[in-house]
């Protein structure tokens, strides 16, 4: 069974041209995954969502490992697993770090007091988009993928409207990549990409959702509206 790439395997996959098993990426696929990071990068306004999905080896993956590169102030999120506390990853003032933590569904004070590395699953997933979240500026990326992979679906669900909720307060644009089919409703993304690295790859903008440099003839799908602000 493969092991899955730090984020520094990937920059370098990405930057290199390679897979992970060492053979090149082909400069029709780069080229492809490079083109999809420009539309991206142009159709997504400050505080908007994106969602890269489609099946397994579709590009889901590479697409954000080129956004990480290519895109400027791109920021991953990933697990942060020590003995300090939840409450001190978080830079800012007290009451600024606690929002975030209680924006991302982190509302327990308990929680706040807790060693990083004894959090759950969830928590640890909650955690780590309101470290990146906090840390970016208006304008700026938020790279997550595989969201909620390993999640149960009420739970991937609440993490995805959280983290569509951190992005609008903070005007950085998330770009989210799963394999998951039931998040759509929850992150309600202004831009889809489906299957990336494919010759069928779709770049789809909501219908009535705010989106920049697409032009008239955008094609646009009917997607769910971001629901109301408040729930976990």
């Amino acid at each position: 069974m493969s092991q899955k790439l730090s984020r520094r395997a990937a920059r370098l996959c990405a930057l290199l041209r390679v897979r992970p098993d060492g053979a090149a990426l082909g400069d029709a696929q780069r080229a492809r995954l490079s083109e999809a990071a420009a539309w991206l990068d142009g159709a997504l306004a400050p505080g908007g969502v994106a969602l890269v999905a489609g099946p397994s080896r579709s590009g889901k993956s590479r697409l954000l490992d080129v956004c990480g590169v290519e895109l400027a102030g791109a920021r991953w999120v990933k697990p942060f697993r020590s003995d300090r506390r939840v409450v001190d990853t978080i830079p800012g003032r007290d009451s600024v770090a606690i929002a975030w933590l209680v924006r991302l569904g982190l509302s327990d004070p308990a929680v706040w007091l807790t060693p990083t590395r004894l959090l759950c699953e969830t928590d640890q997933a909650r955690l780590a988009l309101a470290r990146a979240f906090a840390r970016s500026s208006r304008g700026g990326v938020v790279l997550v993928d595989d969201l909620g992979a390993a999640l149960p679906a009420a739970e991937a669900a609440a993490i995805g409207r959280a983290a569509r909720r951190a992005a609008q307060k903070s005007g950085a644009r998330l770009i989210a990549a799963t394999g998951r089919d039931d998040l759509l409703e929850a992150l309600a993304p202004e831009c889809l990409v489906v299957a990336p690295l494919r010759e069928s790859a779709q770049f789809l903008v909501r219908e009535g959702g705010e989106s920049r440099g697409c032009g008239s003839d955008a094609t646009r799908y009917d997607g769910p509206e971001p629901g109301a602000e408040g729930g976990a």
